[in-house]
């Protein structure tokens, strides 16, 4: 027993080489943006919606960390080692260690709803902690479980909920506890997002395609046929970019270039939208079910290269099926989500 304790105190003095450390930071820091942690412990760990943990960590063991990641006390769900192995846990525990501590706790990402009479549902998933990456709307919850509309169900939500880790190893999202995510609060989201209606999981994409200047849109509903939503009466609009023009398209339902609006969230936490306004290429089609495709093709004139953000701002519109029916007045609100039906960006591809 006295030569396993001398080990490990040893093993506890043994220095980590300054390079190896940086780069166990630097995958830290890369692990903590692409799973969103930032959204409940703010973009520097600076806390918001869940506690500050930057320079907090260097005070806690590995195994502390790693045990308030797998089994964690209050609303966070659990994560587990598909999720975050544990020398992913090791990197972001150096990150979160590397920080300086903050002058003071962050915001939310997404604050309570503003309004006194906002349903309970929507109060209940912001203050849960859903909404702090699923927005005031629960937008993607909505689109995933629109791919399989037909079977949709409390059970399944809560399934999925409670068991996430389960349902989906390489998800970003952990469990949520049965204990501090009881089925009363639950069954109260389900029916507020119910009560919007589920989304099309409807998207679009732009790739150059073989000439100069010539392009390639292939817009899919990725639900599951026969038990996906439809979306009916489609509206597909590129933006032509700056310093361009249209040579020729093709595609059923072209009806020329027009004006076009488009509006998205700031990825600061502030609420704030970005809008914009250009001439855009318009298509419009009746149905793409689920499970379908739908392609078109153009051709630019113009001086060099479109920007990389040439196309930003290029959208997709549905006008079927419906949201909102029963919160026509929601204050609270995805302002991507249009007064009738639904829309979704199309995003270009080099």
């Amino acid at each position: 027993m006295r030569r396993l304790i001398l080990a490990g105190l040893l093993t506890a003095t043994v220095s980590v080489p300054a390079d190896a450390q940086e780069g166990r930071v630097q995958a830290g820091k890369a692990l903590w943006d692409s799973q969103m942690c930032s959204f409940c412990h703010g973009n520097y760990g600076e806390g918001g919606f869940g506690p500050e943990l930057a320079h907090r960590a260097s005070s806690l063991t590995l195994a502390q960390f790693t045990r308030a990641v797998r089994a964690p006390w209050g609303v966070m769900p659990q994560f587990g080692e598909s999720q975050l192995s544990d020398q992913n846990l090791a990197d972001m525990h150096a990150y979160l260690g590397s920080l300086p501590e903050p002058r003071r706790v962050g915001h939310w990402h997404w604050d309570l709803p503003p309004n006194d009479d906002a349903p309970v549902g929507q109060v209940l998933q912001v203050s849960f902690g859903c909404g702090q990456c699923h927005e005031p709307e629960l937008g993607m919850p909505r689109r995933q479980l629109g791919a399989i509309a037909r079977d949709t169900s409390f059970e399944y939500f809560a399934d999925a909920v409670w068991n996430h880790n389960e349902k989906y190893p390489k998800g970003r999202m952990g469990s949520f506890s049965r204990e501090r995510l009881p089925e009363v609060a639950l069954r109260e989201i389900y029916d507020f997002m119910m009560g919007l209606g589920l989304r099309v999981p409807m998207s679009g994409t732009i790739r150059p395609a073989t000439g100069e200047h010539s392009y390639t849109v292939q817009i899919a509903n990725t639900g599951t046929p026969g038990k996906g939503l439809d979306a009916e009466i489609v509206t597909v609009s590129i933006v032509v970019p700056d310093g361009f023009s249209v040579v020729s398209t093709e595609g059923e339902g072209y009806q020329g270039v027009r004006p076009a609006k488009a509006q998205m969230f700031y990825f600061d936490g502030s609420g704030r939208v970005r809008e914009w306004e250009a001439d855009a290429m318009i298509w419009k089609v009746p149905r793409i079910a689920a499970g379908g495709k739908q392609n078109f093709s153009f051709t630019l004139k113009g001086s060099g290269t479109p920007a990389a953000d040439g196309f930003e701002g290029s959208m997709l519109w549905w006008e079927k099926p419906l949201t909102r029916m029963e919160y026509p007045d929601l204050e609270y609100r995805d302002v991507r989500i249009p007064e009738v039906g639904d829309a979704n960006f199309i995003l270009f591809r080099p």
